[in-house]
């Protein structure tokens, strides 16, 4: 991969979606370790790099930490959840999939996308789902669909029940990185 300051090129700006995150409140297993080492990787090449995971409610909403935007979501339900990223996870998964496209896409997206920038995003599992079927509709209704590559990865086949996959496969690539899939 390139590095992004290159003079021919617009630069891309990179949105990793994660339950779980660098703050030990959302670091669980190897998800967390993994997206961690992917964002400062990225951000080392010098790309813009933000990642949105489930935050320790007592850490700012918003920090950069070795050139990687960290934006913890859904803080205000974390207060209430002392018992770590998947403590009300299913109410958790339901406030970052409606309050979390708006603000990415408003606030930090649809500024760079204007400027004739393009954007990456990865979603990991499936507690993401339906934050990139909602964004998806942001972008094509913002007419900027084609300016966002966006991804979809699963670990492990949890929740997999609940996915509606022809709308995913539609709003995104599906990948797996697991040795258990």
């Amino acid at each position: 991969m390139r590095n992004a300051t290159g003079p021919d090129q617009n630069p891309m700006q990179f949105h990793i979606l994660s339950f779980e995150g660098p703050d030990p409140y959302s670091m669980v297993g190897g998800l967390g370790t993994r997206i961690h080492g992917l964002t400062e990787a990225l951000g080392t090449l010098g790309h813009e790099v933000h990642l949105w995971f489930i935050g320790d409610p007592k850490r700012p909403g918003h920090e950069v930490r070795d050139g990687v935007h960290l934006h913890r979501w859904c803080q205000w339900m974390s207060e209430y959840k002392p018992g770590g990223v998947y403590d009300g996870e299913n109410e958790k998964a339901a406030d970052y999939a409606r309050s979390l496209p708006p603000f990415m896409l408003q606030r930090i997206m649809l500024p760079h996308l204007l400027q004739g920038g393009r954007a990456a995003v990865l979603a990991e599992e499936w507690q993401t789902v339906n934050a990139v079927l909602h964004l998806d509709w942001l972008l094509q209704q913002s007419g900027m669909r084609d300016r966002v590559t966006m991804a979809w990865n699963a670990n492990n086949t949890f929740g997999f029940e609940a996915i509606d996959w022809a709308r995913l496969q539609s709003a995104a690539s599906i990948t797996a990185v697991s040795k258990y899939m």
